[in-house]
């Protein structure tokens, strides 16, 4: 029974994580529309605390977790929840301003790029890091958006569905583990 269970869970965890996948494109494929990207601050040290900006265009190893777990605010699937949609807004604000200001940053500073590239790169990996870490996170102020001014009907589709399929499975994966952990886990009561 503990191989079987094994062995299905393997393959619950690969059915989720394609669910996942899926349901990403589809919301990646939605657009953000204009009145969004106008809602936003000019500045990204309006979305996120300033120490947080200067860590994620700094260089050196950063986990977004450890950090929140050291701030005073702590770390649940909320607080995840909210610090995602506080990143990906700051990546859209990074995004504009890129567009706007790319020549002239660029003449005035050839690294300018590299560095913005950086940034962007480890705003991501924070992003998939607290995704990871919640997997059956909700979603964030950008899906929310995207998914409400979405007029492709297919898109939608793809995304409810999988979503649901997500959750069901992160459901079932959960009820595996504790299935798992109590056949495996040592028996107190047994007499030796």
């Amino acid at each position: 029974i503990l191989r079987m269970l094994v062995s299905n869970r393997e393959d619950l965890q690969s059915a989720h994580q394609k669910c996942y996948d899926i349901n990403k494109q589809a919301v990646s494929s939605m657009t953000v529309s204009s009145s969004y990207l106008q809602r936003l601050p000019k500045h990204a040290k309006l979305v996120v605390k300033r120490q947080l900006i200067e860590i994620l265009t700094g260089a050196g190893s950063f986990s977004i977790v450890a950090w929140m777990k050291q701030q005073e605010e702590g770390y649940d699937r909320l607080k995840a929840t909210q610090m995602t949609s506080d990143l990906e807004d700051v990546l859209l604000i990074w995004e504009q301003r890129s567009r706007e200001n790319s020549l002239s940053r660029m003449v005035r500073d050839p690294r300018w790029f590299g560095k913005y590239e950086r940034s962007r790169s480890r705003v991501e990996r924070a992003i998939r890091e607290l995704r990871d870490g919640w997997p059956d996170m909700g979603v964030t102020r950008v899906e929310e958006h995207k998914i409400g001014v979405n007029e492709d009907i297919s898109l939608a589709y793809i995304e409810a569905y999988s979503r649901m399929l997500e959750a069901q499975a992160f459901r079932v994966l959960r009820v595996l583990d504790v299935l798992l952990q109590g056949l495996t886990a040592p028996k107190s009561d047994e007499v030796p």
